[in-house]
């Protein structure tokens, strides 16, 4: 998401309404939904701060906060003290701090607020930040420096924030390289940015354009980044030529013009998740008929006449984006069965299983995953172990373990899957192949009621001429499991733009699917819709 650091002492009139709130009611109009507090410094008012947050929460932001150390041997009483009020009374699911490192121990200071944060089991990640310069005021490479210290801090919750415009001025004025990218092992630790303009030889200006590399900045994080995009201005070093206020509200058009599409897709997900997987839960409550929902890009609920099961059921990204599948152990405790076809984490969450481990749940799964089911939490007397052609009975299901074609073609790459053929004695049957990577048509057609197919394309995305052609063969491929309804799901899986496919490629395998098969029913499923299955059209329940 966007967000705009604000001027402490600014915010806090807004909070007194000494001064008018119409610049939050502006940035929010420009899809702004982040505030920084810019900075909240040791020995502010605890109830200060409080305040600030719930004019903020009220209007619908979100909170991140800039904080200071004076000294490595202080950081609870500089960082946290003043946010006791604000961690006591929380309206969000955690929050990012970000420091600046100190002329001094950063690694014991970083540890000390570590162990204080888990000690007292608060939502808070504190993301070190590279400057222009080092902490002794020396001009160096910042950036591997707060590497290094938080490398060597090691902690879940602590991480870095990314300060593209100090990078881009570094880079710019001591290398010969301005366009240089982070490498990887930076990137791969960012919880939190700062965002803007250098001009003058200073930093801290508004985005009236990318003068420098912002924009291959937002794309190295790519869709690994799930934080805010946050812009940091500093009014008081161009005063004299732009307004504040207009001078955040460009910035984010700026920064919205230039945002990529994950990012919008994750704002998406932030916003319409939680409710939508709710909405998928009242399947539990259909008892009359056959029933099937989407939780996730490859994860699906189902109700058998009031027996209810799934299939591969994972969060992945998800959990960075909603707080549903965080309790996932209380939501889907009355599940009686699992299905799991491969070892992908999209299909297999660890974290999902293990939240699952102390229900009663039957868990089917591939003869080559018990191992790994096992370490997950998973009791042996909860595991079925199947391989290619059982045929077995689960409460109402019938069950068929069909061959995994996950593998590419010609030698290529792959993993190991199995798919399922599930009948029921008074309902429809659903095929699921899983992943698929070779369309070779199935000699034999299923002629399932249903079939889930995970939409694949080639590994290019945004060429038209590769995934096209392409969709003719998923199409060939489906339709040999069955002729008479479709879902095409696997959409939006946490992949690089080029590799991930959305709705519009799924419209495009959707038209493909229809001139082959023109009275298949072809579905195109959201997250929350539940479907009555029948041996006839599909119904979806409204």
């Amino acid at each position: 998401m966007i967000g705009v650091s604000l001027p402490y002492k600014k915010l806090l009139k807004l909070a007194n309404k000494i001064e008018s709130n119409e610049i939050l009611t502006r940035l929010w109009d420009e899809n702004v939904r982040s505030i920084e507090i810019r900075a909240v410094v040791p020995n502010e008012n605890p109830t200060d701060v409080l305040q600030i947050c719930n004019l903020l929460w009220d209007y619908g932001f979100s909170v991140t906060v800039h904080a200071l150390c004076k000294n490595y041997q202080t950081p609870i009483q500089d960082i946290i003290t003043p946010l006791e009020s604000v961690l006591k009374n929380l309206r969000q699911q955690k929050l990012i701090v970000t420091v600046h490192p100190i002329n001094g121990d950063n690694v014991q200071m970083l540890t000390l607020l570590s162990d204080y944060i888990y000690h007292n089991a608060y939502p808070i990640k504190i993301a070190l930040e590279n400057n222009r310069k080092m902490p002794d005021n020396s001009i160096g490479d910042s950036m591997a420096f707060v590497t290094d210290i938080v490398t060597k801090v090691d902690r879940k919750n602590v991480g870095i924030c990314f300060d593209m415009g100090h990078y881009a001025w570094f880079t710019a004025n001591h290398t010969d390289t301005p366009n240089l990218v982070p490498p990887k092992e930076f990137l791969s630790k960012v919880i939190h940015t700062h965002i803007h303009s250098y001009m003058e030889g200073s930093t801290h200006f508004p985005l009236f354009d990318y003068l420098e590399p912002i924009s291959s900045y937002i794309k190295a994080l790519e869709y690994n980044y799930f934080g805010v995009y946050n812009i940091e201005l500093d009014a008081k070093r161009y005063a004299n030529k732009w307004d504040e206020n207009e001078s955040y509200l460009i910035s984010a058009r700026t920064l919205k013009e230039n945002y990529p599409f994950y990012a919008s897709y994750y704002d998406e997900t932030r916003l319409n998740y939680d409710k939508s997987f709710l909405d998928a839960l009242d399947i539990f409550n259909k008892n009359d008929g056959c029933y099937t929902t989407l939780i996730s890009p490859s994860s699906y609920l189902f109700s058998t006449y009031g027996y209810h099961w799934a299939m591969d059921v994972s969060f992945l990204h998800i959990r960075k984006l909603a707080k549903t599948p965080s309790q996932v152990g209380d939501y889907l405790k009355d599940l009686k069965l699992v299905f799991i076809t491969h070892a992908h984490a999209d299909h297999m969450e660890e974290q999902t299983i293990r939240a699952l481990a102390c229900t009663p749940i039957t868990w089917v799964v591939p003869s080559f995953l018990k191992d790994k089911m096992l370490s997950f939490g998973i009791k042996e007397d909860k595991l079925i172990t199947v391989n290619v052609d059982d045929e077995l009975s689960v409460g109402p299901l019938n069950v068929k373990v069909l061959e995994g074609k996950h593998f590419r073609p010609n030698g290529g790459g792959g993993i190991e899957t199995v798919g399922y053929l599930i009948k029921n004695e008074n309902g429809p049957s659903i095929a699921f192949p899983s992943d698929v990577r070779d369309y070779t048509p199935n000699t034999n057609e299923l002629d399932a009621d249903y079939c889930y197919a995970h939409l694949w394309l080639t590994d290019k995305a945004l060429n038209p001429d590769k995934y096209i052609p392409k969709s003719y063969e998923f199409a060939d491929f489906a339709l040999s499991n069955s002729r008479k309804n479709i879902f095409i799901t696997h959409l939006f899986v946490n992949r690089p733009q080029d590799k991930m496919w959305t709705t519009t490629h799924a419209e495009v395998a959707r038209t493909s699917i229809l001139k082959k098969s023109p009275k298949t029913s072809v579905i195109i499923p959201k997250y929350g819709e539940i479907f009555k299955l029948s041996t006839q059209n599909i119904n979806k329940e409204i």
